[in-house]
């Protein structure tokens, strides 16, 4: 299928979200906003969500969104120095080997102040109370009994929608992405830009530590509507074991010169009853796919000034042909399909060789397995010629928490106060006790580094706080493992400044925003159908053409391209 290009006239380590409106309606937004990237989620890499570009990276200074708000001033926390040092102008991670000597932030314990309410995204086993160590560690640093309002991804969107629709807020909101959200955002919740924005967040040291791009996230609409916690801006890897490959007679740092090498070697990790990937084949071999045959990562923005989205395009055609040969070669668990979520269990249990997993959970999976030791596949481009363009992922978690409107001017610095203490940089005492609970009954030390005590950890976490500006996912900290913090740490150093950005990011269409997800059944069974052979590929171009573009792509475009062109 060829590119489709339309003139210019009106047209996202444990871890996963609209502009100026008239009264009467929404039109196409002209000053960028950079977006959490939901709006499309289920639209890059097959189905997987996107999140925000993070081309800025932790060093910058005094950025002007292109919301037109400034960017809250970056600046670095203590003098810890990293074993290897990030690149501010590209978003790349510090790596630790070990946990730096641990400082006390200043102001710890926050005053007494009134409880507060935290709606997010979690997995509670019941209301977090007094009596559970961890809650009670956190209530005496923050000054502040809380009520943790929790639900897991798959309830959330409905749980965020019947909150928003009563009157009664919580105090803090993770904010889901919603059609009229800059209309949401400026009824019921607090532009916090005099607050954050430049210097101004200074007062704060742990959310002034927080890397420049994250905040691209909350910025929209003219105004700073939030916090997040910041992640390193890739889409993800196929992680093995180094040791699994070196018995195949395998490189254990994989990185195959072009998609037939690739092929062969999947092929040799299915064998003796284990398979070499077991997953969603829409996501774990359609993602890869696209990136190896060179697709657009959502909209790709021309040089005319004109929008292609990927699913127009002859690379996509190729991805979804190049994903049949793949499935056709039987490296894939047969249960794939019908149970995609065991994905995580086949690779802990050796049932598969590889598993397609997000940046942090490289480190995460080999602190829960000490004896072995992790690498990655570094994708080819499939017909040669050097390694894959990744694409670009989150800056930081798509979804940020918001300050309901309802809060005082006082009531909201006290709520800043505490997601600063929940953005505790790293070697502070205070980000031990996000991450790892209390010493002595979550964890212990070796040495400076923490420990964790599984049975006490498992039982008494509280998921969900870390939503408001957690620094855990960014930097990269394996204790242990150097040889594997060397590995994240060079994937990102070589990946980030070569990665394929969504060109959309920072333009708002309400189209996209409302319809972009209404033909998503329709098209992943399409995908799944041609991935195993039971259709054409002539099939995908049938549908994009007839029903994709007339009622998503073509008027997204137009408003996409007709903010662009306001920007330029």
């Amino acid at each position: 299928m060829a590119p489709r290009s339309v003139p210019p006239s009106a047209h996202v380590r444990d871890s996963r979200p609209d502009p100026s409106e008239r009264a009467d309606g929404p039109r196409p937004i002209g000053r960028r906003a950079v977006l959490a990237g939901a709006v499309g989620a289920g639209l890059t890499a097959g189905l997987v969500g996107c999140a925000p570009e993070a081309a800025t990276g932790k060093g910058d200074t005094g950025e002007v969104a292109s919301s037109g708000v400034e960017l809250p001033t970056y600046t670095p926390y203590g003098d810890v120095t990293p074993d290897l040092p990030g690149d501010p102008t590209q978003g790349i991670p510090a790596a630790y080997f070990h946990y730096p000597e641990i400082t006390e932030m200043e102001g710890i314990p926050l005053p007494q102040t009134e409880p507060y309410s935290f709606l997010a995204q979690g997995t509670v086993t019941g209301e977090p109370k007094p009596g559970n160590p961890w809650y009670d560690k956190f209530a005496e640093d923050m000054g502040n009994q809380f009520n943790l309002i929790s639900g897991g991804w798959a309830e959330y969107r409905d749980k965020f929608a019947v909150t928003i629709a009563g009157d009664d807020l919580p105090d803090l909101v993770m904010i889901e992405q919603v059609p009229q959200l800059p209309r949401l955002l400026e009824a019921k919740f607090h532009d916090l830009s005099p607050y954050l924005s430049g210097d101004n967040v200074q007062q704060y040291a742990g959310l002034a530590s927080l890397p420049t791009a994250v905040w691209g996230v909350s910025s929209l609409a003219g105004g700073l509507w939030g916090v997040t916690r910041p992640t390193v801006a890739l889409s993800g890897q196929i992680n093995v074991w180094s040791d699994d490959m070196e018995e195949l007679g395998l490189d254990p740092d994989p990185a195959p010169a072009d998609g037939a090498e690739y092929l062969e070697m999947l092929k040799t990790m299915t064998s003796d009853g284990k398979f070499a990937l077991g997953a969603d084949p829409v996501i774990t071999v359609l993602g890869p796919s696209l990136m190896m045959c060179g697709a657009p990562n959502e909209w790709r923005r021309n040089e005319d000034g004109s929008f292609t989205h990927a699913f127009e395009t002859d690379e996509y055609l190729r991805a979804l042909e190049v994903s049949a040969e793949i499935w056709a070669a039987g490296v894939l668990h047969p249960d794939s399909i019908t149970n995609p979520d065991a994905k995580s269990g086949w690779f802990n249990e050796g049932i598969t060789r590889g598993l397609y997993q997000g940046f942090s959970a490289y480190g995460y999976t080999t602190v829960n397995h000490r004896t072995r030791r992790l690498s990655h596949i570094q994708l080819p481009k499939w017909d040669g010629d050097g390694a894959a363009d990744p694409f670009r992922g989150a800056g930081g978690y798509p979804s940020f928490t918001a300050i309901s409107k309802t809060a005082s001017e006082d009531r909201v610095r006290e709520l800043l106060e505490i997601m600063n203490y929940i953005a505790a940089p790293f070697g502070t005492r205070q980000f031990l006790t996000g991450e790892y609970g209390v010493e002595g009954v979550h964890y212990t030390l070796d040495g400076n580094d923490p420990v964790n005590i599984p049975e006490t950890r498992s039982k008494d976490m509280l998921s969900g706080l870390g939503y408001a500006g957690r620094q855990s996912l960014y930097d990269v900290y394996v204790p242990g493992y150097d040889d594997v913090a060397e590995r994240m740490h060079a994937m990102a150093a070589d990946s980030l400044p070569r990665s394929v950005p969504d060109d959309s990011r920072g333009l708002f269409s309400e189209t996209w925003a409302s319809k972009s997800t209404t033909l998503l059944p329709r098209i992943k069974d399409l995908q799944l159908a041609i991935i195993r052979g039971r259709e054409k590929p002539s099939a995908w171009t049938e549908l994009i053409e007839s029903k994709w573009l007339p009622e998503v792509g073509d008027p997204s475009r137009d408003e996409l391209q007709a903010a662009d062109q306001e920007e330029h």
